[in-house]
């Protein structure tokens, strides 16, 4: 790319929105042959990004993962709906388990949803009556088993199948809060899939924890997450990203033991607004305290001022403006979640 000569770079590291992780990867042919890029391959991204065939995938290699199946329509929800339905009618004293139906594709806003089945068949005809929801051969769902435990998500940096660095943290749908979790069941589970792959790029994977405490994957991004910020006081994630070709590490890079939780102000502040009480507001006061602000820094202030009084204010205008459909504010990857969001 002309970009890239002109700078010089040596380095291509892709921070993403999901849509764009298969568009970065086709950058993989176009840089120049002195510049190396982070982004896995597009076919490893197409397939990584498919959560029924990233399960199939990972229990080929006898790794922990729920069941998943491909739906192309709404007949097939239905059937499904119904032979799930008839199984717990069937063997009433028996646990059976709890299917999430959720989009194959990124969807901003209907990954809040967390629709499960079975359910009662009105519930779901209205579900699928939603005029913002898409069903077909060419944006197909997942019915996939609904795991109960602990969320937890994961990034990985690899090279041929090494694990570079990682960092793992536990998670939610609206994840501001970033502290690692240390779990060596999640950090095995990782190194065993990109070591079977041989993959190289960055890769984050979420999962499920049982109270058995199995680590279950749920799902694969093929791309960086926020989760690396519990790097910010570690020279080894830049060493990493800066010498790809080099691979001396001996082991892998994780944040390092004295590494405090970091967070977004705005997020602490709406949510001490939004249920005042004399706890929230210490809450508040602890985390300015005690945590690390993930954009804030003293030496370089404008890219975190930038976000809460320009940026941020800027995006909530317009889609006032537009009346575009919205569901929050995400001071983390500094966008809206709303309809037709990336």
């Amino acid at each position: 790319m002309r970009l890239a000569e002109e700078e010089k770079a040596d380095v291509f590291v892709p921070v993403t929105s999901p849509v764009a992780s298969a568009y970065e990867a086709r950058l993989n042919a176009a840089l120049p042959a002195h510049c190396f890029s982070w982004s896995l391959p597009p076919d490893e991204v197409e397939s990584l990004d498919d959560k029924v065939v990233f399960c199939r995938s990972a229990e080929s290699l006898g790794l922990p993962v729920p069941v998943a199946h491909r739906v192309s329509s709404a007949a097939e929800v239905v059937a499904w709906n119904e032979r799930l339905a008839a199984l717990a009618e069937a063997e009433p004293d028996a646990k059976h388990p709890r299917y999430i139906f959720k989009n194959l594709q990124y969807d901003s806003m209907h990954r809040l949803d967390l629709f499960t089945l079975p359910c009662a068949p009105a519930k779901l005809e209205a579900y699928l009556a939603d005029p913002t929801i898409t069903l077909d051969a060419a944006n197909p769902w997942t019915v996939q088993t609904f795991i109960v435990g602990d969320e937890y998500s994961t990034c990985a940096i690899c090279k041929e199948g090494k694990l570079l660095a990682f960092t793992d943290n536990a998670a939610s749908l609206s994840c501001f809060n970033y502290l690692p979790a240390r779990n060596d069941k999640l950090r095995e589970w990782v190194a065993t899939f990109v070591a079977a792959r041989k993959l190289s790029g960055v890769a984050c994977f979420d999962f499920i924890v049982g109270a058995d405490g199995v680590p279950y994957a749920i799902e694969c991004n093929p791309r960086a997450s926020s989760n690396i910020a519990s790097f910010y006081n570690h020279k080894g994630l830049g060493a990493v990203l800066a010498s790809p070709e080099s691979c001396l590490f001996d082991k892998t890079v994780e944040p390092l033991p004295d590494v405090v939780e970091t967070y977004w102000l705005f997020a602490e502040v709406w949510a001490a607004l939004s249920k005042p009480s004399l706890a929230s507001f210490s809450a508040v006061f602890d985390a300015i305290v005690h945590k690390k602000d993930a954009y804030y820094d003293p030496r370089d202030p404008l890219p975190s001022l930038a976000l809460l009084y320009v940026h941020l204010p800027t995006l909530l205008a317009r889609n006032i403006y537009k009346g575009n459909n919205w569901a929050k504010i995400d001071p983390c990857i500094g966008k809206m979640t709303e309809e037709n969001g990336d």
